[in-house]
């Protein structure tokens, strides 16, 4: 990895490490809990940038039928499309990249997580602080207990395992979850994909706007199926998926809220007998085609509708009733 990234991930490391070293040793609360804890109040730093983010997305839907009567409009001419959309965006005052703020500024966080369960928090579960030598994918719960004279070395790891009298035991577990520091193998970390996915999901179908169609629908669902196969390879720590779903169900409550106080925008439908123009201003309108009497015929000139025709009397018959 390059020093200009490793720079800033090793920074939010070094601030992270002593919160979560407050929570366990101050406080009381185990390193699983601990890692819950810091991922909501990190969650809470950033909620300004989701309600922005939920903001603009509103502002998106609420433009939807703009921009396809621009698209419809400027099909063949690709420039002119992208800078009439612009216009738009600008007179709007929407953002089309406000939305991804927060999935960007959690991506360093996710990063940070990922190597201090590898590397620094380990240490600190299981050596004191100590960089005990270990492997990424050796953890906690094989370290013997008490750790201050062990040093991993792979040549005699197993024999000096086998004459400890006790291994792990150092806090590492957590709700079913044996070590946090250690690879998810086998049965659990089939459990913990299912987690991740479910909840995943759920965040997707709360926040997927009523305008969405099917293909979207089924790309927002799928994403995190996609995601899995990318994530096996990486072998990430069992607490790394405490992260992850923490912040999964944060997200899902997150947008229920805002989708109770702002709701979702609903963008103007457009009527048969309706006709979507595009300003020579950039913005879009509604242009209302006139009929007249029934014939199907324009509006005049204006777009302004014409008088009725006036109504024709009945002539009365002459002559008796039989």
């Amino acid at each position: 990895m390059p020093a200009a990234v490793i720079a800033p991930i090793q920074w939010l490391i070094n601030l992270f490490l002593p919160i979560l070293e407050f929570f366990h040793d101050s406080i009381g609360l185990g390193w699983g809990l601990s890692i819950i804890v810091l991922t909501i109040l990190l969650r809470l730093c950033v909620l300004p940038l989701g309600i922005k983010s939920f903001k603009s997305m509103r502002g998106l839907q609420a433009i939807t039928p703009q921009m396809k009567a621009l698209q419809a409009k400027y099909k063949d001419d690709k420039p002119r499309l992208q800078q009439e959309t612009m216009k738009l965006y600008s007179e709007h005052k929407v953002n089309p990249f406000g939305s991804c703020l927060p999935l960007l500024v959690q991506i360093p966080f996710l990063i940070s997580f990922y190597y201090m369960l590898r590397t620094d928090l380990k240490f600190e579960i299981c050596g004191g602080g100590r960089d005990l030598n270990l492997p990424h994918d050796v953890g906690c719960h094989v370290v013997p207990n008490p750790s201050s004279n062990f040093t991993y070395n792979p040549d005699t790891f197993d024999q000096v395992r086998n004459a400890a009298a006790r291994v792990g035991g150092f806090g590492e577990g957590f709700i079913g979850i044996t070590d946090i520091t250690a690879v998810a193998t086998g049965s659990l970390l089939i459990l913990l994909l299912v987690l991740y996915v479910g909840s995943q999901m759920a965040s997707s179908i709360v926040n997927m706007p009523p305008t969405a169609d099917k293909n979207q629908k089924r790309l927002m669902l799928a994403l995190p199926l996609v995601f899995v196969f990318f994530l096996i390879p990486i072998k990430p720590p069992s607490g790394l998926f405490i992260y992850w779903i923490t912040t999964n169900v944060f997200t899902l409550v997150q947008q229920w809220g805002l989708i109770q106080v702002y709701g979702h925008v609903k963008p103007a439908k457009v009527e048969d007998d309706e006709d979507l123009e595009v300003t020579p201003g950039g913005a879009a309108a509604v242009k209302t085609k006139a009929k007249a009497g029934g014939s199907g015929g324009s509006a005049g000139s204006g777009g302004v509708k014409p008088p009725p025709p006036p109504r024709k009397r009945k002539k009365k018959r002459s002559g008796r009733r039989r």
